[in-house]
């Protein structure tokens, strides 16, 4: 499986007609103040790696993600935008979708707006760095 984030999209050319493949699904937690909003997506869902912001608002040109924490993510209304309320859905595309994907086992494959499927994640993780049984020698 192949996905393409917000920075993907930006260096390929439009002709070629690539949108993003892969969103993050959170929920506006808090106001903290006027204009502002938080989500309860950290850098543990859309990636710092790549700078800040860490990923866009799909449909939400005015809503402008800033600095995440580890689990929630601050975003300010620009331009006279409404407010999402507490609770509403956000989705996000992520700057830089690799370490997104390795945090989870599996992914919704959406078409149309209906689930169509869960498909493992195979590129996560690892392999083991050393075969089990072999012998090393460790100074």
């Amino acid at each position: 499986m192949v996905y393409s984030d917000a920075t993907s999209v930006t260096q390929l050319p439009a002709e070629c007609g690539y949108e993003p493949a892969a969103v993050v699904v959170s929920t506006v937690v808090s106001h903290p103040r006027e204009n502002y909003l938080t989500c309860d997506a950290g850098h543990k869902s859309v990636s710092a790696d790549a700078g800040v912001p860490t990923c866009t608002v799909a449909g939400r040109p005015d809503l402008r993600p800033l600095k995440p924490s580890e689990e929630h993510l601050p975003i300010e209304v620009q331009g006279g935008g409404a407010r999402p309320e507490i609770g509403d859905t956000l989705y996000l595309i992520p700057r830089h979708v690799c370490p997104t994907v390795n945090n989870f086992d599996e992914a919704l494959i959406v078409s149309n707006g209906r689930i169509d499927s869960v498909e493992r994640v195979t590129a996560r993780g690892h392999e083991a760095p050393i075969p089990a049984g072999r012998r090393v020698a460790i100074s």
